[in-house]
């Protein structure tokens, strides 16, 4: 039993050193003349090349970087570019005050758009600084407001008259 177990070990050796052994006798693909280099060097070097002058280096001032870095200045160079805003706020009124009426009619909007939310503030003596228009989340009931509110920033003192128009603070 053993000599049988060492021939099929043998015969297994030999058929997987035969199957791996180096094909010496394969052919060999000849290169092709008209494409003898497929892969050229990223930077070949032709008569062309020669031809352009390539850029030389110049070297850094004797100065730099400068000992102090150069500050920024103090002062704003416009100062009408960003307005105070700290007496200022913002206030939200919904376009609708409600959703529906208990009976499930349309309420009519309060306003039709910004433009005219606007409006109705300037009309009434209040500067508008800013305006855009948010959804907000709100309840889905009759007696809750819609989710469309417009925003407008206006100045402190006029908060009185805008909560008179039904506009509340943000």
């Amino acid at each position: 039993m053993p000599k049988i177990n060492r021939l099929i070990t043998l015969l297994f050796l030999t058929i997987f050193l035969v199957a791996c052994a180096n094909a010496d006798n394969e052919p060999v693909a000849t290169p092709n003349p008209d494409n003898a280099n497929p892969n050229p060097p990223v930077n070949p070097t032709t008569e062309t090349d020669t031809d352009t002058p390539l850029p030389t280096a110049t070297s850094l001032p004797s100065d730099y970087p400068p000992a102090t870095p150069v500050p920024p200045p103090t002062t704003n160079l416009n100062p009408d570019a960003y307005p105070d805003m700290a007496d200022t706020v913002w206030i939200l009124r919904p376009q609708q005050q409600q959703q529906c009426n208990e009976d499930g009619s349309a309420v009519p909007f309060t306003y039709s758009d910004l433009d005219a939310a606007v409006m109705d503030l300037q009309t009434n003596g209040i500067v508008v600084n800013d305006a855009t228009v948010t959804n907000l989340l709100v309840c889905e009931a009759c007696t809750c407001p819609s989710s469309t509110h417009y925003r407008a920033n206006i100045n402190r003192t006029n908060l009185d008259a805008a909560e008179n128009l039904g506009w509340f603070t943000e």
